[in-house]
C-alpha cells in the first residue's frame, strides 16, 4: 500500500484495553494488519491511560475516555500519515470523538462513535449538529452503531431500525445483496451488522475495498492462556542443547582465553536463536492466515445454521488465534 495517497481505515469494538497484554495484543494485530487508522470504541481507560495508546506504530491518539471503567472511544493514526489535526470535540459520556483537520490536501472529519441503546435518536441528532457545524470537509463516521440500517441483509432476523445521516455506507455500497455480519448474540442467538463506515459522497469513488474482518478476540470468554516463550518451546531448548555441544567440538578452547572463547559461543548461539526465532515467525504467521481464512468461513456458516458443531470449531479456532497474538504480543 502506497502510504502516500492510500490509507487503511479499520473500526473495532475491543470491551476493554486496560490489560497490558490484551492492549499489546490488539496493536499488534493493528500493526500487521497494516492499519493507518484506528476507530477503537469502549477502551474502558482514563484519559492518562488511553496514552498507553501510543505505540511504535502509532502517531497520534485522540480519545474521548468517558468514566474510565466503561465506553470510551480513540482514533490511532499512523506516524507515516500526514495528518494535521485543527480540532477535536468529544463528549464526557465517551460516546464519541470528532477529529477535524487536514489529510495530505484534503479537510476530513474523522468520527469514531460507540452509540448507546437507549435514546439513540438523541444520539445521533446531537452527533449530526456537531457534523452539520463543520462545514466544507470529507466526513468518515465509523464505530459501533448499535443498530441496524438495512433491516433485510444485516440480521439474520427482522428488527426495525433508524436512518444513517444522509452518509454511504461504504461497505452496503460495494456490497449491495451481501451478508456478513460484524456481531453475534449468544444470548438471542442472531448475527448482525451494527459496524459501519459512513462516508461522504466524494469519497465513495476514492474508496478501494471494504470488508469485514473475523470476530477473533472473545469478549466473552473470561480466562487467559500462559503464554509459551522460546525458553519453554521444546524444539527451542534441543536446538541449543545440540549447538553447545556442536560448538564444544568444534572450538578448541586451548587457543584462546575462556572469555574470548565464552563470548563467540554466545555470540553463536545467538544467531542460531534468531534464526530459530525467525522460522518460528513465519510459521507462525503462516498459520495464523489459515486460521482467520478458516474462522472468516466458519462464521458464514454458522450465520445461517444454528449448528452446535460449527460453534464448537469456532471457539476452538478463536482460541488457536488468540494465543498465537498473544505470543507476538510477548515478541515485541
Amino acid at each position: 500500500m502506497d502510504r502516500q495517497t492510500d490509507f487503511k481505515i479499520a473500526s473495532w469494538n475491543f470491551k476493554g484495553l486496560n490489560n497490558g497484554i490484551k492492549r499489546k495484543k490488539i496493536l499488534t494485530y493493528l500493526k500487521l494488519s497494516r492499519v493507518d487508522i484506528a476507530f477503537i470504541q469502549e477502551m474502558h481507560m482514563c484519559k492518562s491511560e488511553a496514552l498507553k495508546l501510543k505505540c511504535s506504530w502509532v502517531g497520534k491518539v485522540f480519545s474521548s475516555p468517558g468514566t474510565g471503567k466503561s465506553r470510551g472511544v480513540s482514533v490511532l493514526i499512523h506516524k507515516a500519515v500526514s495528518f494535521t489535526e485543527t480540532k477535536v470535540i468529544t463528549d464526557k459520556e465517551g460516546r464519541f470523538i470528532l477529529v477535524y483537520g487536514q489529510l495530505l490536501d484534503t479537510p476530513i472529519i474523522s468520527c469514531n462513535i460507540y452509540a448507546p441503546n437507549a435514546d439513540i435518536l438523541a444520539f445521533f441528532h446531537n452527533l449530526s449538529q456537531y457534523l452539520l457545524e463543520l462545514e466544507g470537509a470529507q466526513i468518515v463516521v465509523g464505530g459501533d452503531f448499535n443498530q441496524i440500517l438495512d433491516q433485510d441483509l444485516d440480521r439474520s432476523l427482522p428488527r426495525r431500525g433508524t436512518e444513517n445521516l444522509g452518509l454511504n455506507d461504504i461497505w452496503r455500497t460495494m456490497h449491495p445483496e451481501g451478508r456478513e455480519y460484524s456481531f453475534y448474540s449468544p444470548p438471542h442467538n442472531v448475527y448482525t451488522r451494527i459496524d459501519y463506515f459512513l462516508i461522504s459522497e466524494a469519497l465513495v469513488n476514492n474508496s478501494i475495498d471494504s470488508s469485514i474482518g473475523n470476530i477473533v478476540f472473545s469478549d466473552h470468554v473470561r480466562r487467559w492462556h500462559l503464554n509459551v516463550s522460546l525458553i519453554k518451546d521444546s524444539g527451542f531448548i534441543k536446538l541449543i542443547r545440540d549447538e553447545i555441544q556442536f560448538y564444544k567440538q568444534t572450538n578448541n578452547r586451548e587457543d584462546t582465553t575462556l572469555a574470548t572463547w565464552w563470548d563467540a559461543m554466545k555470540a553463536y548461539l545467538r544467531g542460531r536463536t534468531i534464526s530459530y526465532a525467525s522460522f518460528k515467525k513465519k510459521a507462525a504467521n503462516k498459520n495464523i492466515i489459515t486460521l482467520e481464512a478458516k474462522l472468516k468461513a466458519l462464521e458464514a456458516v454458522r450465520s445461517h445454521t444454528e449448528d452446535g458443531v460449527t460453534l464448537n470449531k469456532i471457539v476452538k479456532v478463536k482460541y488457536k488465534l488468540n494465543v498465537l497474538y498473544n505470543r507476538k504480543a510477548i515478541e515485541l
